[in-house]
């Protein structure tokens, strides 16, 4: 049919809805999520982010983190849902924006929520994945409200292909073990090396040497290079050249 050009019919176009729906459901999203985020700036943000009672930091992060995504999806389907089937109205538009725009507070909140389990419990590969999951939404949500009003001339698909990738690709290139281990093993931390979480750290890869060097010849403390060479780089035959500078090193 296609080569005998039998089927040469134009793509019958699906019927625009009126706007009267869209804009109540989102009005009263709108509203609820306004609220919400009127409560993350008032009890995170200007609560000098103090953990509430009852709560873990773990419990606190994964909550805000879920809520997120939660958010995330309904935001996605929601604007997709009214891009293509109501007629395009301002007042939509606006409210579509709003929603997105509270997104943008919730992302804030779960960042900060990670870093206050951060920093009560130092920074692993998994916490690291997070902030970099929370800098993906921020760009892909700057990519929505640019589908929003560009009256679909804006390809989302295309741009957030290209910002995973790209971002992806520094992410992996940044060396994410050397970002912890240099998160851990900071100066303010080391003042009670003995907290150092050396069946962690002993598991990193040969990416995270320079900043290990770095500590012991820092410190300059033979206790402390004894205690870091016994715990962190027992039986790691990849750190050998640092086990040969350890032994030269003069404290």
């Amino acid at each position: 049919f296609l080569f005998s050009h039998e089927a040469d019919t134009p793509p019958s176009k699906h019927k625009k809805y009126e706007t009267g729906i869209a804009i109540t459901i989102n009005a009263m999203l709108s509203v609820f999520y306004l609220i919400f985020s009127v409560i993350q700036i008032v009890y995170l943000f200007l609560g000098k982010f103090s953990l509430p009672e009852q709560y873990t930091y773990a419990e606190y992060a994964k909550e805000g983190f879920y809520q997120l995504l939660a958010v995330c999806i309904i935001n996605l389907v929601l604007v997709l849902i009214c891009v293509t089937f109501f007629e395009e109205s301002k007042v939509l538009k606006i409210m579509l924006a709003v929603i997105t725009g509270c997104t943008y507070i919730m992302i804030a909140s779960s960042a900060l929520r990670m870093k206050m389990y951060v920093e009560a419990y130092e920074l692993t590969y998994l916490r690291l994945n997070v902030f970099w999951m929370l800098l993906v939404l921020t760009f892909f949500f700057t990519g929505i409200l640019a589908y929003i009003f560009s009256k679909k001339k804006f390809s989302l698909f295309r741009y957030a292909m290209v910002v995973i990738t790209v971002l992806y690709i520094g992410y992996a290139f940044a060396r994410p073990e050397t970002i912890i281990a240099s998160y851990n093993l900071r100066e303010e931390e080391l003042a009670q090396w003995k907290g150092i979480d050396a069946y962690y750290l002993s598991d990193f890869s040969s990416d995270a040497y320079p900043i290990f060097r770095e500590v012991c010849e820092r410190e300059g403390n033979e206790e402390f290079a004894e205690y870091f060479m016994e715990e962190v780089l027992k039986d790691r035959s990849r750190y050998a050249r640092l086990f040969d500078e350890y032994e030269e090193m003069d404290f």
